[in-house]
C-alpha cells in the first residue's frame, strides 16, 4: 500500500504545466484542415514571433502620445513612446497606425508620420500577447490561404466563429497565424470581416 501512495504523489508531481505561449517556426506549411473551435489553444496568452512576419518600426519623433482610436476626436490613452522606441504596427486605419511595444508591453494608435522603418531586428523573436493583436473572422464557406514564402495555394473548408489573429497587411491580403502548423498563411481580405 505505501509504495502505491508513493507513486501516485510522484506521478502528481510530475504532470508539466500547459505552456502559455505558442512559437511560430514553420512558414512554409500549410494546414490540412482547420478547427472548428473558436479558441483552439485557449491557454495561449503570447505568441513568440520572428520579426520577419512583422512590420517592424521605431519612433522617429522625440515623443509620440498614443491615442485609444485612430482620430484626433479620441483622448490620449496615457501611453508615450520615446525616440527610436522599437514599436511592431498592428494594424492601421486611414493614416493613423496602431502600434505595440514589446519592451514596455503598452499600445496605441499614432500618426503615420512618427514612424520610421526598421528592418534590422528581422531575425529576433518577439513576444506578444494576444489581445493586442487584430483579429478577423471568415465569412466565406472556403478560405484560399497561401503560404507564406512559397506562394503555394490551398482552399479550405472555412471555420464558423474562429478568428484568426492578424500580423501584418499587404494590399489585398492578411498575414495571419495558423495555430494548428505553428505557422502563418496570407488569406484574402475579401473573405475576412
Amino acid at each position: 500500500m505505501i509504495p502505491l501512495i508513493t507513486a501516485v504523489i510522484l506521478l502528481g508531481g510530475c504532470a508539466t504545466k500547459p505552456k502559455d505561449y505558442l512559437t511560430l517556426k514553420n512558414h512554409n506549411k500549410l494546414p490540412i484542415t482547420l478547427q472548428n473551435t473558436p479558441q483552439i489553444t485557449d491557454n495561449i496568452k503570447t505568441f513568440k514571433i520572428p520579426g520577419q512576419f512583422l512590420k517592424l518600426k521605431k519612433i522617429a519623433r522625440k515623443t509620440a502620445e498614443a491615442r485609444i482610436a485612430p482620430t484626433l476626436k479620441h483622448t490620449l490613452n496615457g501611453v508615450i513612446f520615446e525616440k527610436d522606441d522599437l514599436v511592431i504596427e498592428i494594424a492601421s486605419a486611414g493614416i493613423w497606425r496602431k502600434v505595440y511595444a514589446p519592451e514596455k508591453n503598452l499600445s496605441g494608435w499614432v500618426h503615420y508620420k512618427t514612424l520610421k522603418d526598421d528592418s534590422g531586428q528581422k531575425r529576433k523573436v518577439f513576444s506578444i500577447k494576444k489581445r493586442f493583436l487584430s483579429r478577423v473572422f471568415p465569412i466565406k464557406k472556403r478560405l484560399n490561404l497561401k503560404s507564406y514564402k512559397t506562394k503555394r495555394k490551398k482552399s479550405l473548408k472555412a471555420p464558423k466563429l474562429r478568428p484568426f489573429y492578424t500580423l501584418k497587411s499587404h494590399r489585398d491580403k492578411i498575414l495571419v497565424i495558423i495555430e494548428e502548423t505553428k505557422s502563418v498563411a496570407w488569406l484574402f481580405k475579401k473573405e475576412v470581416i
